[in-house]
């Protein structure tokens, strides 16, 4: 089990370090992991108020710069690093030969030992609350010891740590925000993650939803619009030291699926199967030390966000 209190690169988690307010118009912006799917839809809501916003991905393209050109130049003039990127999701992680953290801590060591990076005023980094492993029927806080069961959130971690340590030496606090589970994406086959997204994907082509376990795990789950406004307050705060990003109320599978037929007037057909391990359920993850430093709070229930997510499906499929 991992203690917060044993590392010292990081703030007492009962503060907060921020300053004053700063106008995002005046901000260069980069974001790893631009063709993710968070990042494909938290850019867009950047790019409306920032100068200018740098895609950065190892799969580079029109507009989108490659990783490697960060350790080139790339990163010079940029004054935020929100580094999403991330080559793996829980499931995927436990698949054999799959180098999981390989990826990520490398090109994370890259950027923040790059000169570039020594004029940057703040690191962003999206960890995950999964690395607080099971916390049923407790409140959970920043102080909360770690316990990552799964590889995919041992390694988000893990690059907690280097991002302080590596940090450090180019005298930054980084900004790790603990994200629950975001939904309001589009379902991808190829990336089995997103419970939300999956289920609505199912129920609209009347598909049959496989679930690990019986349904009982309890989940937080974030909204992405409130994700990108907890996001840029992070940004125009300044924002220092670890954060949890949550909608606060957790809820089971079982009650997901019975909001979804509530709204859609439909059944969803279930195959329960075993659960994995790793999977865990979640207890009340706290967002007070974030609201506090700069009066965030989630705006969208899960009940209208299943809304907004099923009347997407349904615009898409007709």
């Amino acid at each position: 089990m991992f203690s917060d209190n044993a590392c010292q690169w990081n703030i007492k988690k009962d503060k907060i370090m921020k300053s004053a307010p700063v106008s995002l118009s005046g901000l260069r912006v980069a974001v790893t992991g631009a063709g993710g799917r968070l990042a494909k839809l938290l850019i867009p809501e950047l790019e409306q108020v920032c100068r200018e916003v740098v895609r950065i991905s190892r799969h580079p393209g029109p507009g989108i710069m490659s990783w490697q050109e960060t350790l080139h130049g790339g990163l010079k003039g940029v004054d935020v690093l929100v580094h999403a990127a991330w080559s793996s999701v829980p499931r995927t992680s436990h698949t054999p030969g799959d180098p999981v953290g390989v990826v990520d801590t490398h090109i994370c060591s890259q950027i923040m030992t790059n000169e570039a990076a020594r004029g940057l005023k703040q690191v962003i980094f999206f960890s995950s609350a999964s690395v607080y492993g099971p916390t049923e029927g407790e409140t959970v806080t920043e102080r909360h010891p770690q316990d990552p069961r799964s590889l995919y959130s041992a390694t988000k971690s893990y690059v907690e740590h280097l991002f302080g340590i590596l940090g450090r030496e180019i005298g930054l606090t980084p900004c790790v925000l603990r994200i629950t589970n975001p939904y309001g994406f589009a379902y991808d086959r190829h990336r089995p993650q997103g419970l939300i997204a999956h289920a609505a994907d199912c129920i609209q082509k009347g598909k049959a939803l496989d679930v690990w376990g019986d349904g009982t795990l309890a989940k937080d789950y974030l909204h992405i619009g409130d994700l990108s406004r907890a996001l840029h307050a992070a940004i125009e705060h300044n924002l220092s030291g670890t954060l949890n990003v949550s909608n606060g109320v957790s809820h089971t599978s079982l009650e997901v699926f019975r909001l979804i037929e509530a709204v859609t007037g439909q059944r969803l057909a279930i195959r329960f199967g075993p659960r994995y391990a790793w999977d865990c359920g979640m207890g009340v993850i706290s967002h007070k030390k974030l609201s506090n430093a700069c009066g965030w709070q989630p705006h969208k229930t899960l009940e209208e966000g299943l809304n907004e997510v099923l009347e997407k499906v349904n615009a898409i499929s007709s």
